[in-house]
């Protein structure tokens, strides 16, 4: 008797945990790297990453989050307090969102010491919350944002390759992860992991080859609002809300994602190893009882179906989708004029960066095409060269447009010319 109740009681136990998922050895970390309307689809996605990692139950404590927070209430929102990431506008991708980083809090250094678990430089900032990590926890990463070659965009300054990759080797050696898996959402991505080791248990993905824009998507401009999301990004967010089975790899949905992202190339970077794993290893998987297939919109959500743009011009697409539209007059002519402002900020860009090249006596179009190859000094030199850029012509977070010619700006860099002598020709540059 007392048999078959120890046996009862054991099967009883095993049959109420077999629809209770943990994924407690799932580390998670966004990034929204921009601030600014026109930037409204980096926060959207951000929004949909995390709501559907939820809904693959994904412990909300397992998930560190930046965004600046300046789309859901910004005044030009038609819907106060909403944020969509499809133009169905069916799903609130801002509701429930919890933020653990906010405003200028969106910086490298809060990033890189989130992401390597150092509680003690995050002490009085935002939530203080990091990656806590261990040999045993796998950990998935995901930025979305502006880029150029070598560096990611953020609200105020950038972040550099070399700072990324120093991060992730040093978890690596300090034991901070089984695997780990890294999303990039930008132009000229496939250049932050050019240098990634293959045998320090990290896949890379990015949107794009070292040398290309990514593209934004679902741009028809409807309601006033501007770009919702970014191509490679809603086509792996939107494939992650189908409940596949266990030989559903990382690597499967890599080459559904690739498939589908039409105007760049999604690249992988790192050891090739990682993405054999399954998928829900890093994303977390639905509840035994979820409905299969029930959340597979994939199929349906077609990015090509809508305008997209390079992301370069998603902000000027932006505005001329509201001077052609039956906005308020008063909206339309706020429009001209922000648009004329960029394109003057455009034509300055251009001016700065010839006078700089012109000052050297380099030729741009050398520059422009020549193809850069990694080296740590150039590096090094390249990230002197934006300090002092920004120091000298402004915030590059705010001027995106900037970043375009990093890759330009690595090749004088890797010339023999002094590097003093390049700071001048800055110095000299955007005091015209």
């Amino acid at each position: 008797m007392k048999f078959f109740t120890s046996f009862f009681i054991l099967a009883s136990l095993i049959a109420s945990n077999l629809g209770t998922i943990t994924n407690s050895n799932i580390k998670v970390l966004l990034i929204a790297g921009s601030s600014g309307w026109e930037n409204y689809r980096h926060q959207a996605d951000i929004g949909h990453a995390y709501k559907v990692l939820l809904e693959r139950n994904l412990p909300a404590e397992n998930i560190v989050v930046f965004a600046y927070d300046d789309i859901a209430n910004n005044e030009m929102n038609p819907f106060p307090g909403k944020i969509y990431n499809h133009p169905s506008l069916k799903e609130d991708v801002y509701a429930g969102l919890k933020i653990d980083y906010k405003g200028d809090d969106v910086n490298e250094k809060n990033f890189l010491c989130a992401l390597s678990g150092d509680k003690s430089c995050l002490q009085g900032v935002g939530s203080g919350r990091v990656i806590e990590s261990t040999k045993d926890d796998d950990v998935f990463v995901y930025y979305a944002d502006h880029g150029g070659y070598g560096i990611l965009g953020l609200p105020n300054g950038l972040m550099q390759r070399d700072h990324i990759m120093n991060t992730l080797v040093k978890m690596n050696k300090d034991n901070k992860f089984r695997k780990l898996v890294f999303y990039i959402e930008a132009c000229e991505s496939g250049s932050i992991f050019e240098n990634l080791q293959s045998n320090i248990n990290i896949f890379g993905v990015t949107a794009s080859f070292g040398n290309e824009s990514s593209y934004a998507a679902y741009c028809s401009g409807d309601h006033g609002l501007p770009c919702l999301g970014d191509e490679f990004s809603v086509n792996w967010i939107e494939n992650s809300q189908g409940d596949y089975d266990d030989s559903y790899l990382v690597n499967t949905q890599v080459d559904v994602v690739k498939t589908k992202t039409l105007m760049s190339h999604v690249q992988r970077f790192g050891d090739c190893e990682v993405p054999k794993e399954e998928l829900k290893d890093f994303q977390g998987e639905f509840k035994c009882n979820h409905t299969r297939g029930f959340k597979a919109r994939f199929s349906r959500y077609d990015t090509s179906e809508y305008p997209m743009v390079s992301s370069r011009d998603a902000d000027m697409k932006y505005y001329q989708n509201v001077i052609n539209s039956k906005l308020h007059v008063k909206a339309r002519f706020q429009a001209m004029l922000s648009l004329q402002k960029l394109k003057e900020a455009r034509t300055n860009n251009l001016k700065i960066v010839n006078t700089i090249v012109d000052n050297l006596g380099l030729n741009f179009d050398n520059l422009q095409n020549q193809i850069p190859v990694y080296n740590k000094v150039t590096d090094d030199k390249h990230n002197m060269f934006f300090k002092y850029l920004q120091m000298s012509c402004g915030n590059i977070g705010k001027n995106t447009d900037m970043m375009r010619y990093s890759k330009l700006f690595y090749n004088i860099c890797a010339s023999n010319i002094d590097m003093s002598n390049i700071l001048s020709a800055i110095s000299f540059a955007c005091q015209q």
